[in-house]
Parts: structure tokens; C-alpha cells; sequence
């Protein structure tokens, strides 16, 4: 009797180190790259080459990744939003409108690093959350490139997003 009791007990030992190691091959192989910590400098640096770049005529794709995935397309002319898409749908709220366009983009970097800021300093309310923000800027013209953003605690429906810029696409002044 005491021999059928080990065979078991040696293939649930089996088969949890199976699963485990399993779990640390899915984690290493489908890990998102790790980005750069995104600060207010750095922000500041990136955008001042988006300044310098002075790029208003272009198209742009993100691909966002989270709970509210989607591929947002943006048309930009003459510095303003012509038209923007989410997953090929129209978006029509002045309020989205932008989201995506590249000083939206950085709009939405800058509030969540000044929110940190003010946590790190002691000066913010109960209702920000911490967020590890990390991004990496397009070298040569500033845009941000990816972003990822961890949200920990806090009121929010989208903890963890990642996004990239998956084209862009400089055009000629109408």
C-alpha cells in the first residue's frame, strides 16, 4: 500500500514542476520589452524635438494593448486632427478627437508624470493612483514611439496599457 501512495505523490511532484517551469517559459517568452522610465525631463526633451521637427501634415497608427485594445489611425493636417479612427470606426467626440495625435499623446504622458511628481513630493490627493510610466520618444523627431503604463491602486477600468506607434507617415502641406 505504501508503494501505490509514492507514485502519485512523485507525478503530482512531476507535474507541478512541469507546470511551473511551464509558466516561467510563457512569462520569458511573451514579456513586454521593458521601457525606459518616463519622467517630466525626458518629456520635456522629446517634446521640445517634436517642436524643433515642426512635422503637422502626417498619419499615424497606435496600437494599443490592455483591457480596451484597439488600433487608433490619426490624419493630421496643418497641425490640426482632419479625422481619427478607433478599429476603423469614425471617433466623433471632440474630446477623443486628439487623444492620439502626437501632442495628445503627450498630453496624456505629461498629466500621468506630473501626477507622480506630486505623489513623490507629497502634494497629491487620495484619488491619484502611482503608475510606473515608461516610454521611449522616436530619436530623430521626438514622438513617442511606446509607452507602457502600470497603474497600482486606485479608481481605474484599465491597469495595465501598452502602446506603440506602429506607422508614421510624414505628408506634404496641402
Amino acid at each position: 500500500m505504501e508503494r501505490d501512495q509514492q507514485v502519485p505523490r512523485r507525478a503530482l511532484a512531476v507535474g507541478c514542476l512541469l507546470m511551473v517551469l511551464a509558466v516561467v517559459t510563457l512569462v520569458l517568452v511573451f514579456r513586454k520589452p521593458r521601457l525606459p522610465p518616463c519622467s517630466l525631463t525626458e518629456l520635456a526633451v522629446a517634446r521640445q524635438r517634436w517642436a524643433d521637427a515642426r512635422l503637422e501634415d502626417y498619419d499615424l497608427e497606435v496600437e494599443v494593448r490592455g483591457k480596451q485594445a484597439a488600433v487608433y489611425a490619426v490624419e493630421v493636417r496643418e497641425g490640426e486632427v482632419r479625422a481619427a479612427t478607433r478599429n476603423r470606426e469614425p471617433l466623433k467626440s471632440p474630446r477623443t478627437l486628439g487623444t492620439w495625435s502626437v501632442p495628445g499623446m503627450f498630453a496624456t504622458l505629461e498629466a500621468d508624470a506630473q501626477n507622480q511628481r506630486r505623489l513623490e513630493a507629497g502634494e497629491a490627493t487620495a484619488d491619484i493612483p502611482w503608475v510606473d510610466l515608461r516610454a521611449e520618444f522616436e530619436p530623430t523627431w521626438g514622438y513617442p514611439l511606446r509607452c507602457q503604463r502600470i497603474q497600482w491602486g486606485g479608481p481605474g477600468v484599465n491597469p495595465e496599457v501598452f502602446w506603440e506607434v506602429r506607422s508614421f507617415q510624414r505628408r506634404a502641406p496641402e
